[in-house]
């Protein structure tokens, strides 16, 4: 019985804290991830300023096309390997 009353009498105290500290807890996080975002947009905005596009410009960047064609004369040839005891 009196174990169970400190069970008890221990979960309430760590509500209670609880209750108090995860505001604070929470809003450190949320000033982490405003500043992290801040740094990223900071990063994005100078990459924009040192290309040489004006604003509205519209800039395609397309990939290199790649060789669907197998090259078989430099691929070599095929070995099927057995195990051996």
């Amino acid at each position: 019985m009196q174990t169970l009353l400190i069970i008890l009498l221990v979960l309430f105290i760590i509500s209670r804290l609880l209750r108090y500290l995860m505001p604070y807890v929470l809003k450190r996080i949320q000033r982490k991830m405003e500043e992290r975002m801040q740094t990223y947009t900071d990063r994005a905005a100078n990459r924009q300023a040192q290309t040489n596009t004006q604003e509205g410009e519209t800039v395609v960047m397309s990939k290199p096309k790649k060789n669907t064609e197998a090259k078989t004369d430099e691929m070599g040839d095929y070995v099927d390997f057995e195990e051996v005891d």
